[in-house]
C-alpha cells in the first residue's frame, strides 16, 4: 500500500478534528475519482502532492472504504460520522448501502445533520431502497433531513 494512503487511513482515525476532517474529505475525492474514472479532472487539484496524481489500487480503494465504514460503526462524533457517510456516497456502489441505510435507520430522529448527509450518500445510489425512511422523515425529521427527504418525495413522486 502507497505511504500517502496508509497515512490517510491513518488521519481518517485521527482524535485530532483538523486532521480527521480534511482526511475524510480527501478520501472521499479519491473514492469518487476511482469509482467515476475522473484522473485527471481539474476539479481534485486540492489534494495534497503526494495524493494529487495518485491512481488507487483496487485493494487501497477497498481499504479506505472499510475505514470510512469503520468510522460509521465506532465513531460517537456527529460530524465526523456525517462526514463519513458523504465521503461513502461517492462510491456509487451497493457495497455501501446496507452500511448506509442502517445509520438512517439509527439516526434519522435523533440527528438531523448525520440523516442529511447519509441521505445525500443514498441519493448518489441506493435512495429507491429507503422510500419509507425518507417518507417517514419527511413527516417527521429534523433540519435539513427533513427539507432533503421532502424535495426528494416530490422529484421522485413516492
Amino acid at each position: 500500500m502507497d505511504e500517502a494512503v496508509k497515512n490517510l487511513i491513518e488521519q481518517c482515525n485521527s482524535e485530532d478534528a483538523v486532521i480527521w476532517r480534511k482526511a475524510l474529505v480527501h478520501s472521499a475525492y479519491l473514492i469518487e475519482r476511482h469509482s467515476m474514472e475522473r484522473y485527471g479532472d481539474p476539479i481534485y487539484h486540492d489534494m495534497p502532492d503526494d495524493l494529487s496524481d495518485h491512481i488507487l489500487t483496487e485493494d487501497e480503494y477497498q481499504e479506505l472504504v472499510n475505514t470510512l465504514i469503520g468510522v460509521l460503526k465506532t465513531e460517537s462524533h456527529g460530524e465526523k460520522v456525517a462526514t463519513a457517510a458523504w465521503a461513502l456516497g461517492k462510491t456509487f456502489s451497493d457495497r455501501v448501502v446496507p452500511h448506509l441505510i442502517h445509520l438512517l435507520k439509527e439516526c434519522w430522529k435523533t440527528d438531523g445533520d448525520i440523516a442529511y448527509q447519509t441521505l445525500i450518500a443514498l441519493d448518489n445510489h441506493g435512495i429507491e431502497q429507503v422510500k419509507d425512511i425518507v417518507a417517514d422523515i419527511a413527516k417527521y425529521g429534523k433540519g435539513k433531513s427533513h427539507e432533503f427527504a421532502l424535495q426528494l418525495k416530490e422529484l421522485e413522486s413516492w
